[in-house]
């Protein structure tokens, strides 16, 4: 009679171990659903050379088992800033990785009529020329700006009790020769008006970090937070 079952009793050693079991012998034809378990998997068994092209679909995920947290390259959240101080607020410390970054502020202000300036910069230090570009304002009627140090919250009508809310998006047009444009949104609380930017800088290495200054350099801020994401 043929033999058509092996139980571990069988065995000398009551085990079936690794060495005991010939290449390929235990498919996943072989194995009854919800077998492999994580708790019987030895840490770091299941490496990403031994997955299969496709095996790992959406509906094997457990729900929420991928988080940010686990991507190589996952979208982060700075922590907020209160903007209530100083003339200058940075984000250091960008990785390399990143193509794009949202800076939002909320109430944002400062105690003179100077513009709130964005500029961006290297390793070497932030840029302080070489923006390409255009600022607006839109209120009864419309003025505008050209750049050049930075990327301006324009108004023609400065007023230190504006608090500016939107967001400006930086977007790595060419990573080779870190080309990246810029394009923002933000209103003044007291008015409405509605202010745009929109524009690109060539910088001279790769990206590391953001300011957030005063077209004058002097006037402090004085109200309001500032965050930023990026990916």
């Amino acid at each position: 009679m043929p033999l058509t079952r092996v139980t571990s009793s069988m065995l000398e050693d009551q085990t079936v171990a690794t060495s005991d079991l010939a290449d390929l012998a235990v498919t996943t034809a072989k194995l009854a659903n919800g077998a492999a378990t994580a708790d019987k998997l030895a840490t770091d068994a299941v490496e990403t050379a031994k997955i299969k092209d496709l095996n790992v679909t959406t509906q094997k995920l457990a729900a929420g088992a991928v988080t940010p947290a686990k991507m190589a390259q996952p979208l982060t959240h700075g922590t907020p800033v209160a903007t209530t101080s100083g003339t200058e607020k940075d984000f250091t410390g960008i990785p390399s990785w990143v193509r794009r970054i949202t800076v939002s502020l909320a109430g944002v202000s400062l105690s003179g009529t100077a513009l709130l300036r964005f500029r961006l910069g290297t390793s070497g230090g932030f840029a302080t020329s070489g923006y390409t570009g255009a600022a607006s304002v839109i209120s009864a009627g419309a003025a505008s700006a050209q750049l050049s140090a930075g990327f301006d919250i324009y108004t023609n009508v400065p007023n230190a009790g504006y608090a500016y809310s939107g967001s400006i998006v930086f977007t790595c047009v060419d990573p080779t020769n870190d080309i990246w444009s810029a394009a923002g949104t933000f209103a003044a609380g007291t008015v409405t008006w509605t202010h745009t930017v929109a524009g690109h800088i060539d910088l001279s290495g790769g990206l590391t970090q953001i300011r957030l200054t005063s077209s004058n350099g002097t006037d402090t801020l004085d109200a309001g937070t500032i965050n930023i994401h990026y990916e």
